[in-house]
């Protein structure tokens, strides 16, 4: 994982303001959120390992990612992060009955890989292309 500079650290938005202007270049609010904040996340290659963060925190009340009422949310640090997984079989997979109709993934071999400067380089243009959009809105 490694942050990137951010303009709009800090600033604050409204959830349905940043869906509206986020997901159309390819964001979308994480799996991993709370009543606390989340973030928005975009996949950077086909594979989905690479992945831009733009980490929030609510201000005004509770955020329920699942709900469509927006809350406003302070901007935190981006950061980009890469996973690396296994080729084959997970060595660490247990065997389950009912489980493997339901748990098909495994968990990455290393959740926070380290990047490479054309990844860094595409990360930053994603970013800015972000920032770009949401500069418009304010």
């Amino acid at each position: 994982m490694q942050q990137l500079e951010g303009k709009f650290v800090g600033r604050k938005f409204g959830t349905d303001e940043l869906v509206r202007v986020l997901e159309p270049i390819g964001f979308a609010v994480s799996g991993n959120w709370n009543y606390e904040g989340g973030c928005f996340d975009c996949a950077l290659n086909e594979e989905r390992t690479l992945w831009l963060r733009l980490p929030f925190t609510a201000v005004n009340g509770p955020f329920d990612g699942e709900a469509n009422e927006s809350v406003f949310v302070q901007m935190k640090q981006p950061f980009v992060l890469k996973h690396e997984y296994r080729v084959g079989n997970d060595p660490d997979a247990g065997v389950q009955l009912f489980g493997a109709f339901v748990n098909q993934f495994q968990a990455p071999s290393n959740p926070d890989a380290s990047l490479s400067p054309a990844e860094l380089h595409r990360a930053r243009a994603k970013l800015d292309e972000a920032e770009n959009v949401l500069g418009r809105m304010s």
